[in-house]
């Protein structure tokens, strides 16, 4: 039995607390595993979140061959337990203990941490439109402001779950 959940299961303490969990954190992976740095930081996360925040957490680990699908159980798995947000990380991504409370801060329904591309030029992962067919990467923003894109990935991706809703399946 686990405080922050096993893998989704039914079976797991904040089920048995009968509390509600506030977020669900997806690891959509097609291999399983966690980059060390990632595990250190999910750790801390996830006390951060029981400790000091007081929000209950969920980790759903999803691997498959197919990143959307793992996307897309773990969608499920957060409408399912009545979760508010879901919260994506890449299996490969470092970030604060308090990033769900930065993030929430916001209050906007889908904020992304900033991540940048694996290979050459390393470019932040967020773009805007240029035109029907073109998307250019944004280079320079202001440290600690939100801003708004037109694209970006989900390596680090908070969103509510009502808005999941809202999509069909």
């Amino acid at each position: 039995m686990s405080l922050f959940g096993n893998n989704g299961g039914e079976n797991n303490l904040v089920n048995v607390l009968g509390a509600k969990i506030d977020t669900m954190i997806g690891l959509p992976s097609w291999q399983g595993g966690l980059e060390p740095d990632t595990q250190i930081c999910l750790d801390h996360l996830c006390s951060y979140n029981f400790v000091k925040a007081q929000n209950l957490v969920q980790v759903k680990k999803a691997a498959g061959s197919m990143i959307a699908t793992n996307r897309n159980n773990v969608i499920y798995d957060a409408i399912k337990s009545e979760a508010k947000w879901v919260l994506f990380i890449d299996t490969d991504m470092i970030f604060p203990p308090d990033s769900i409370q930065q993030m929430q801060k916001h209050g906007k329904p889908v904020v992304s941490g900033l991540a940048f591309s694996k290979t050459p030029p390393h470019v932040p992962n967020m773009y805007l439109r240029i035109d029907r067919c073109g998307w250019t990467p944004i280079v320079q923003w202001k440290r600690g402001e939100l801003l708004k894109v037109d694209c970006t990935g989900g390596a680090f991706m908070l969103v509510e779950v009502e808005d999941f809703k809202k999509l069909d399946p």
